[in-house]
């Protein structure tokens, strides 16, 4: 559906049922937050997140089961070269390798700077990136590691090689490094007008590729040699994106407020359908959760893990049906506009499991968030200023919304 959420909220004139596609994974292991996920076959995927957290599925992600990671610093990037042999990063030099499918991680520490992301091209080679303009390589699948300049001091914050001779680096302040002989030597590519940090890059094929940070998603068309800005998206931190096709790519983060010491307003879920010119917001059930990274093991079924030990999962692409709701399915907001206390109730066959109630400003930042038990629930809203706001009410499988102002 090609509406933003805000847009579908604001014009609906009755109550829709929305039957949200991407779910929340249920008893999930950890509250820990996790920062990376990957999956080397269609069944069995990997995440990773702090405090030595790694979590591992073997039923295409319905399940999840926490693996021994022998350290507790923060795991930044997990990334497998086949289904027994994979790596893991973060925090202090850590670096992890298993080489029987995640049944066993052993450390191999290089130095103590802290690494942010991972890339082998093969068995063999591969590369890490991290602060202070970090960039090592192995070419014996992680036995010795060698440093290799970078030209920049700025934390590279993503690495991606499409092939053996060819990567790319990607760092605050638009930082995009290329290398074209296998990272013995490194360019500095630029591109207008500045936005932000290089946080995830994705390429299509040889030639096209994205990238995204802060306040930045970028695109280039003739392999990395020139870099074109997107003005075209809905958040302003976006750490991880993902191309199912040519045309069909996925965004996950969202935004923090411009002040000095930045409040968070909310995660979001961005699609494209034409190769990155226009995004829009999916239904996200999971808005009060930072969203870290994203990945699909084919065009319908993907994952997206957060804060707090969120794991989402869709198999049809993430997209949502909506229907407008003539019968049992009711949400009734009184007195609507209110002053100071509002009542919400719910349809009784609604509390089959946890629900969660928010309530946003049209901005998208949320500003109420509770758990509800009953069918009736009373909220004071006298601190809201005067204007509109979207109540949200959702559990795993559903959500309901409808428009609440406030006088």
């Amino acid at each position: 559906m090609k509406k933003t959420l805000l847009v579908f909220i604001l014009n609906i004139s009755i109550l829709s049922f929305i039957n949200a596609q991407w779910q929340y994974v249920s008893n999930i292991p950890t509250t820990n937050n996790l920062y990376s996920v990957y999956f080397p076959t269609s069944d069995t995927g990997f995440t990773v997140g702090s405090a030595g957290t790694i979590l591992k599925t073997v039923d295409s992600g319905n399940t999840w089961i926490s693996q021994i990671s022998n350290t507790s610093q923060n795991l930044q990037k997990v990334l497998f070269v086949n289904s027994l042999t994979g790596w893991a990063v973060g925090d202090s030099g850590t670096i992890l390798k298993t080489s029987n499918g995640g049944n066993l991680w052993s450390l191999q520490n290089f130095n103590t700077f802290n690494y942010q992301s991972i890339c082998f091209i093969n068995i063999d080679t591969g590369y890490i990136s991290g602060s202070y303009g970090t960039i090592i390589k192995t070419t014996d699948g992680g036995n010795n590691w060698v440093i290799k300049t970078s030209n920049t001091n700025y934390a590279p914050y993503y690495t991606y090689f499409k092939n053996n001779d060819t990567g790319f680096v990607g760092g605050i302040y638009d930082t995009i490094l290329v290398t074209t002989n296998g990272g013995n030597n490194w360019t500095l590519k630029s591109f207008e007008p500045y936005n932000g940090n290089i946080l995830s890059f994705n390429f299509i094929n040889a030639n096209i590729g994205f990238g995204t940070g802060i306040n930045t998603v970028v695109k280039t068309t003739n392999g990395g040699e020139t870099w074109t800005s997107l003005q075209d998206v809905l958040a302003n931190y976006m750490p991880s994106l993902y191309f199912t096709g040519m045309n069909i790519g996925y965004i996950v983060g969202g935004n923090w407020s411009p002040d000095a010491m930045p409040i968070f307003m909310g995660s979001v879920i961005l699609k494209t359908i034409d190769g990155g010119i226009t995004w829009d917001s999916l239904v996200n059930i999971a808005s009060s959760k930072m969203l870290n990274s994203i990945f699909f093991t084919n065009s319908n079924t993907g994952f997206i893990v957060g804060s707090n030990g969120t794991i989402l999962k869709t198999s049809n692409g993430g997209e949502t049906t909506i229907q407008e709701n003539t019968k049992i399915q009711n949400i009734n907001i009184y007195p609507n506009p209110a002053n100071n206390n509002v009542f919400i109730e719910i349809p009784s066959n609604f509390l089959i499991s946890k629900l969660i109630l928010t309530i946003s400003d049209i901005n998208g930042r949320q500003i109420i968030e509770q758990q509800i038990s009953f069918e009736k629930t009373e909220v004071n809203i006298t601190n809201l200023p005067k204007g509109v706001y979207v109540v949200k009410v959702f559990n795993n499988n559903n959500v309901l919304v409808k428009k609440l102002v406030k006088q």
